[in-house]
């Protein structure tokens, strides 16, 4: 079953890729239940009505999207139910004629309703530059 939910995160970036707002949409929770938090400060969204407001104006604005992923762990969590995926991802946007790269790393739990996979939850967050607590210098 893991290979199924592995499928909804391979689509999320193939629907980035192609522009595809369609079968984006059909990749998520379509409830108040879903919640994505993305990398900048103040961008957390709960429910598909918010969230899709938020994933219209990307599909808006960029240009171009590609993702070159790294797969760094996934996990059955509950058997044949919720799988989590962790991913490093390098990021390259186009948005007014000019390309920015950063590398994000993505948290996504895709759940199973009634033998349909579904993302409820997804987090985005770019790795710090350097330690940000004292504690895990020279560690």
């Amino acid at each position: 079953m893991i290979e199924e939910a592995r499928k909804i995160v391979d689509n999320y970036f193939k629907a980035k890729e192609e522009g595809n707002f369609e079968l984006l949409s059909s990749l998520f929770l379509q409830d108040e239940n879903l919640l994505y938090i993305g990398s900048d400060r103040g961008e957390v969204w709960k429910g598909w009505e918010k969230v899709s407001k938020y994933l219209k104006a990307q599909f808006i604005s960029f240009e171009k999207f590609r993702a070159e992923r790294k797969r760094i762990f996934e996990k059955e969590i509950e058997k044949d139910r919720v799988y989590l995926f962790v991913e490093e991802n390098e990021v390259t946007v186009s948005f007014r004629d000019k390309n920015k790269t950063d590398t994000f790393i993505l948290s996504i739990l895709v759940e199973n309703f009634d033998g349909k996979f579904k993302i409820t939850f997804l987090h985005r967050s770019l790795p710090a530059k350097e330690p940000s607590f004292p504690y895990s210098i020279g560690s």
